[in-house]
């Protein structure tokens, strides 16, 4: 019988120049799940550790990747973070209402990384989580906004497509800029069409990884949209990301405005 390695989860207790969270859930039941997302979070823990000697880790797999847990968990770190840091969301999942594309022919495994409301898609621009008019982070997005992100095997393990080429193109001495630049050479591609993206303030891009105070947050699972009701969305759906239910931008927006640049 195979067991699968538990981590204990660090508690967010006191500074720390350098903070990193990972969220990486692939069980969900009901045919929905994913295969590569708890992969994905032990890799980019490997490369951002490499990268940023000190990093102290906090990481949630499977069942402990709740709404409670990752919304707590940036409430406690951003509450502790001075001044001018550096935070960066980095998101693999899917931000649309798009349904999996057909794969018919294709023996590659390809999963999107979405669960949709049994609605009918409203049109219009579609907000991306965490984005707001005016960012004190930067974001960074396996996807453009009307697509999704996939869950794929490359190399002969189940990964995100995003998060694979992320962690094996970053390099220590990097800017956030000259990473994400590095790792969009791989997509789009051949048989994946999503379009990775960044977003946030020009002197974030350009530090380098790891000077001064930073906080990374990385999440690898499904993600959704649930229609508005608060009125503030242009296109009439929230999205945000999917763990045990719903994660709405609008809460995740609200934890990171609480940033002090």
């Amino acid at each position: 019988m195979c067991f699968k390695k538990k981590y204990p989860i660090l508690p967010i207790t006191g500074y720390v120049e350098h903070r990193f969270l990972t969220f990486g859930r692939n069980l969900y039941g009901g045919g929905n799940d994913l295969r590569g997302c708890v992969n994905d979070s032990n890799n980019m823990i490997g490369a951002f550790g490499k990268a940023i000697p000190g990093l102290t880790i906090h990481r949630y797999l499977d069942y402990d990747v709740t709404e409670a847990n990752y919304l707590t968990a940036l409430e406690q770190s951003i509450a502790l973070l001075p001044p001018g840091a550096t935070v960066v969301v980095i998101m693999d999942s899917c931000y649309s209402g798009t349904a999996t594309r057909n794969l018919m022919g294709n023996p590659r495994y390809i999963k999107n990384r979405f669960l949709g409301p049994e609605i009918d898609v409203p049109s219009g621009p579609v907000r991306k989580v965490a984005r707001a008019e005016l960012m004190k982070w930067i974001a960074i997005s396996a996807a453009s906004e009307h697509q999704t992100a996939a869950d794929v095997q490359i190399g002969g393990q189940y990964v995100g497509a995003f998060s694979y080429y992320a962690y094996k193109t970053l390099k220590p001495g990097m800017t956030w800029k000259e990473w994400f630049s590095s790792a969009k050479l791989y997509l789009p591609s051949a048989d994946l069409d999503q379009m990775p993206t960044i977003e946030g303030p020009e002197f974030l891009q350009e530090r380098i990884i790891g000077q001064g105070p930073t906080l990374i947050i990385h999440n690898s699972s499904h993600g959704s949209w649930q229609v508005d009701k608060s009125g503030d969305e242009a296109d009439g759906r929230d999205e945000g990301l999917y763990f045990d239910k719903f994660v709405s931008d609008d809460k995740i927006n609200a934890c990171l405005q609480k940033i002090v640049l």
